[in-house]
């Protein structure tokens, strides 16, 4: 999995180099969160060298809180707020305006997620999400539409997954409905955390200094236990939202065919 990963990364910087994000100040971000969220992640922003960023805010109470956090920053950092909050409506057409999208929320919000997904196949726009479950911290799956497995196709090998797929179910069936639902309290060291991973890979995946960590996977960090886990999400065949057609990399199927298969030659080599 590690030359699949890198076969990625190679894809990411040919991206970066075609949208010229290799210039200072060129790349635009839209971000998708809640006020507690806000509050950890857009003073940092402003430290990240990027053309622009527009918040979109979950809801109408986030949607205040936020616009009061910018009327309450002195920086001259071009950060804006759109005027109502976060809609699926003419989604497709926001997310082409930009270069890229993040979804970072104290907690999952599937449905959410399944828009974006397909906003961003139709608008070929790259995003990426993270978001908390109790004391464990998920990035990713950071998706490069056509070329990375969409956020429908990690869906499908989540259920495919699981042991019990009622338990599943029943938890993704509960974040769909209960939109309110949150842990509480929440804890601030533990915002700040999960904040900080999510503007790691916002700087990997706009600024290309260092490879995106979730790119084309899925990373969990268990902050009770201390444990981290990398899973890589291959494109589901019969994906409804893109086919499972993405192209992994640009050097080709035949030569992807190949890496697989001198991988797998090299783990049958250990196991005897």
């Amino acid at each position: 999995m590690d030359q699949l990963y890198s076969t990625l990364v190679a894809t990411h910087q040919q991206w970066l180099f075609a949208q010229g994000l290799h210039e200072i100040r060129s790349a635009r971000l839209l971000l998708v969160t809640d006020a507690v969220m806000a509050q950890a992640l857009l003073a940092r922003l402003g430290q990240l060298p990027l053309a622009l960023v527009t918040v979109a805010a979950l809801s109408s109470a986030d949607h205040s809180q936020i616009s009061q956090q910018i009327r309450q920053m002195t920086s001259s950092y071009p950060i804006q707020l759109l005027a109502r909050p976060f809609a699926a409506s003419g989604l497709g057409l926001l997310l082409s305006r930009y270069h890229a999208a993040a979804l970072i929320t104290q907690r999952p919000y599937p449905a959410l997620a399944d828009a974006l997904n397909q906003a961003s196949l139709r608008a070929a726009t790259p995003w990426t999400a993270l978001s908390l479950w109790g004391a464990q911290i998920k990035l990713g799956p950071t998706i490069l539409p056509e070329h990375t497995a969409c956020y429908a196709c990690y869906q499908a090998r989540l259920r495919s997954c699981e042991t019990r797929s009622d338990v599943w179910q029943a938890r993704d069936g509960f974040l769909r409905q209960q939109q309110q639902a949150l842990f509480q309290p929440s804890i601030a060291a533990l915002t700040n955390l999960a904040a900080s991973y999510g503007l790691a890979e916002i700087e990997r995946l706009l600024l290309g200094q260092q490879p995106p960590l979730a790119l084309g996977r899925e990373v969990q960090w268990d902050t009770f236990n201390l444990g981290m886990s990398r899973n890589h999400v291959e494109p589901f065949e019969n994906c409804p939202a893109c086919g499972g057609q993405q192209h992994t990399t640009w050097i080709g199927r035949d030569q992807l065919a190949q890496v697989v298969a001198n991988l797998a030659l090299q783990a049958r080599e250990v196991a005897l």
